[in-house]
């Protein structure tokens, strides 16, 4: 019995603490991400850990944790001097990504938001937020001891199926979900491509920052788009529309690459 109420009042005092975070200082909740990486491999589910940094402006961070890792690690290694052979050496048993992107909403102003993404070169695009339309159902389950409810909602060809709880009163969630009554905690793509749940909560108290502008590109959401889908059709092309000169990609045949047989999935489904 002794065990029961110590175990509930550490409960309420946890939610109550992240509560008061979310109006005065920062939270970090941390989704385990599995995904399809090729619709034409579809046993092949690829693993990632993302971070979702919530900060008490009203502005967010969506990152690769192991993206961001390699990064930092791969900085301070080149401070220091080391070749890029010893790097590769070093990183070896790092966990590896192919999801270079990082979201920040509410950045540079309320209502839009800022992604970085990288097709060979990195480029940065700006946009409002979208407005989604959520159907919130009658059902509920517990998420890391919160009760959560679920809801609906169709974006960018997808449509997807969320838990959100109520008890943190932050309209957050990964990627472009958002705006509901609650952080979400759980996130699934009804065609079972992408999957996110939050598998830690806690506070945080870094200030945001965002990747260094210098090598970066500058333009539109669909321009970005544009440039993305005709690399993933054709790479030998695409790399020569990106950086201006005749290279090839190679292919395991020792020919240059004309196209894929991949089905890379992205957030955004391709017509």
């Amino acid at each position: 019995m002794r065990k029961y109420l110590l175990f509930a009042l550490l409960s309420t005092f946890y939610t109550i603490s992240l509560h008061a975070q979310s109006s005065n200082n920062s939270i970090r909740c941390i989704y385990l991400e599995n995904y399809i990486k090729d619709s034409a491999k579809p046993k092949d589910i690829r693993q990632d850990e993302f971070a979702l940094d919530i900060y008490p402006d009203g502005k967010s961070a969506f990152y690769s944790v192991y993206e961001r890792a390699i990064r930092t690690s791969r900085d301070s290694m080149l401070r220091i001097g080391m070749t890029a052979n010893e790097i590769i050496n070093q990183q070896a048993d790092m966990p590896r990504t192919h999801q270079y992107f990082e979201y920040y909403k509410n950045s540079p102003a309320k209502g839009t938001y800022k992604c970085y993404d990288k097709v060979v070169k990195m480029y940065c695009y700006e946009e409002k937020l979208p407005s989604l339309q959520w159907n919130i159902v009658p059902e509920t389950k517990e998420l890391l001891g919160y009760t959560c409810q679920k809801a609906t909602a169709t974006i960018d060809g997808r449509t997807w199926e969320v838990w959100f709880t109520p008890q943190i009163p932050v309209a957050e969630g990964p990627w472009l979900l958002g705006g509901l009554p609650g952080l979400i905690l759980e996130a699934v793509d009804t065609e079972g491509i992408f999957h996110f749940k939050a598998i830690e909560l806690k506070n945080f108290y870094e200030t945001l920052k965002e990747p260094d502008t210098k090598q970066i590109i500058r333009c539109t959401r669909k321009e970005f788009l544009t440039l993305r889908q005709n690399y993933e059709k054709d790479p030998n092309s695409g790399l020569k529309a990106i950086t201006g000169r005749n290279l090839q990609i190679m292919g395991a045949d020792g020919k240059p690459l004309k196209s894929r047989k991949k089905q890379i999935n992205f957030f955004e489904k391709q017509p």
